[in-house]
Formats: structure tokens, sequence, C-alpha cells
């Protein structure tokens, strides 16, 4: 799927949630969670049913990469 021996670079990375978030937008949105030591956004999704868009089920996950050339933790 990616470009880096199937894994995804940042930017694919960054791409596949644009194209979630553009077409799933009752049950996916885009939030800001953060910035890099170097000033970038830091975007997260945030999941729902889409049946009650006040209801909240706390939950985390995260995903980053730890380690320069690293593909595997952000695929």
């Amino acid at each position: 799927m990616g470009s880096v021996n199937g894994y995804l670079t940042v930017e694919e990375l960054d791409s596949l949630k644009e194209t979630i978030v553009s077409e799933f937008p009752e049950l996916v949105q885009p939030v800001k969670i953060g910035e890099t030591y170097e000033g970038r956004e830091i975007m997260g999704l945030i999941f729902t049913s889409g049946n009650d868009p006040d209801y909240e089920k706390p939950a985390m996950f995260i995903s980053g990469a730890h380690h320069a050339r690293e593909f595997t933790t952000i695929s």
C-alpha cells in the first residue's frame, strides 16, 4: 500500500486520514492534538457511531514515528 517497502510515509498517512474524513464526515472528525518540536500540527481522528453526536465513549489510541525512518510505527 505504501511507497516504502509497503509502508506508508508520513505524507501518505496524512493523505489517507484526509480521505477518510472526506468520505465519512458523519463518522470521522479531524482534531488537532498538539504540535511537534518543529511546529508541525499533530492531527488525530475522532470516530463515532454516527447515532448520537453528544455521546462520548472514553478511548485513546496513539501511534507515531518514534524513531527516524521507522515506517512500521506510523503504519
